[in-house]
């Protein structure tokens, strides 16, 4: 017995669709690449990261002015230390220079 044309079809579908969704993921996994920093509100030595989560949460992002960081993380030992998390993209966004804005600024001081 033979598949038939259209069940043939129905399959190459399904799998182009699988592969799409896939695809799609992969996508936002390698776009939610999280960079560290030190934080520098939090004292002492960093043992528990949801406290250093919450110190974070309440600290202004320096590459993004006007936000705060998202989370944070101890790292290090035995001393560890608390290290504020934000997606790579925004903070990479936030701190590409706009040159029009750079060359209005030079100009205000001449």
């Amino acid at each position: 017995m033979e598949p038939s044309r259209r069940s043939l079809s129905v399959v190459v579908v399904v799998v182009v669709v699988v592969l799409l969704l896939m695809s799609t993921n992969v996508a936002r996994v390698q776009a939610e690449q999280w960079c560290d920093y030190p934080s520098r509100t939090y004292k002492g030595v960093c043992f528990w990261s949801f406290s250093c989560a919450k110190a974070c949460r309440n600290e202004a992002s320096p590459q993004r002015p006007g936000h705060n960081y998202e989370g944070g993380v101890c790292r290090g030992s035995p001393w560890g230390k608390c290290f504020c998390k934000e997606p790579c993209s925004k903070a990479s966004a936030a701190t590409v220079p706009d040159e029009a804005h750079l060359g209005d600024a030079t100009r205000a001081h001449d």
